[in-house]
């Protein structure tokens, strides 16, 4: 359940479209960064479309959002190793536009360190790895208005698992164009088995495969540096599974476009938007998938980069 954009080394995290949380945040990772940088993303997906197999249903009565804030710190050990930590803060609600059900929940979600490897930095061309731990941090039985029955897993703000991932970014110039930069990246995910809900005393989401190819390119505006994006994923995983047997209607493989732009108002301070939205999709089953996906996130440096 994971989103990888790619810019200046950068990893950033997805959630998955069949759960509402995003399980490494909004990750945006810079193992070239300068000294002590701060972050701060707001990340909100939209699910409403209906999705059996490959196709998309006309019903789609039931809405679910999930609107995520996602703090987080960064420190460089060494010109070539850093350290990240990322502190998400999730509200999750879920509609039914025919019966008018509403239900949400709040709350901290799973809290995620990574570590970054600087392994190549020369002229414009980078390579980095990344491995990261999340730990269940986050609320895995908040309850309904009533205060009756725990909420679908879907939207709760944790998953109850400690998981692991591995990330490798690498990015370049076009020798002809060194503004026009490219970059490939991806993140593997592993998780491991929930013991803290109620209702499935042992729930394990699939690991997940992330792939990310990208393109962007840099511009002077005003004496600031412009850089619009273009993106593409491909996210895959398996079937969940509930105390070792298969959920039915989890898994599958997306295909998204992604767009937007970042823009660097001095050398400590940088703003990147960016939207993604699916091109194709094929779901085991029938699943309740995102719609739109938006992102805004601010990053400030204490030391020039």
């Amino acid at each position: 359940m994971a989103l990888l954009i790619l810019n200046s080394t950068r990893i950033s995290g997805q959630t998955c479209c069949t759960g509402g949380v995003p399980l490494t945040g909004a990750i945006n990772l810079d193992a070239n960064s300068g000294g002590i940088r701060f972050g701060l993303t707001y990340d909100i997906n939209q699910l409403s479309d209906f999705i059996q197999g490959d196709r998309t249903l006309e019903n789609t009565f039931l809405k679910r959002e999930t609107h995520s804030v996602i703090g987080q710190l960064d420190l460089r050990i060494t010109d070539s190793l850093s350290v990240s930590v990322l502190i998400p803060y999730s509200r999750l609600t879920e509609r039914n536009t025919l019966t008018g059900e509403a239900f949400k929940a709040n709350g901290l979600s799973d809290i995620s360190i990574w570590t970054s490897y600087l392994l190549y930095n020369q002229g414009q061309t980078t390579l980095s790895l990344s491995a990261g731990i999340k730990l269940p941090t986050g609320a895995t039985n908040i309850k309904g208005d009533q205060g009756i029955f725990d909420l679908p897993l879907s939207l709760q703000p944790g998953t109850g698992s400690v998981d692991f991932m591995i990330a490798s970014a690498v990015k370049s110039a076009f020798r002809s164009r060194p503004s026009l930069i490219y970059s490939f990246s991806g993140i593997y995910k592993i998780n491991t088995t929930g013991r803290r809900y109620a209702a499935h005393s042992e729930y394990k989401y699939s690991n997940e495969l992330d792939l990310y190819a990208g393109l962007s390119e840099e511009m002077l505006f005003l004496n600031q540096l412009i850089t619009p994006q273009l993106q593409l994923r491909i996210n895959h995983f398996g079937e969940h599974q509930i105390s070792g047997n298969p959920n039915p209607n989890t898994g599958g493989t997306w295909i998204f476009l992604g767009s937007g732009f970042a823009w660097s108002l001095s050398p400590q301070l940088s703003i990147n938007l960016r939207g993604q939205w699916p091109l194709s999709r094929k779901v085991e089953g029938f699943q309740l998938t995102t719609t739109n996906r938006y992102l805004i996130s601010a990053f400030f440096s204490l030391s020039k980069p």
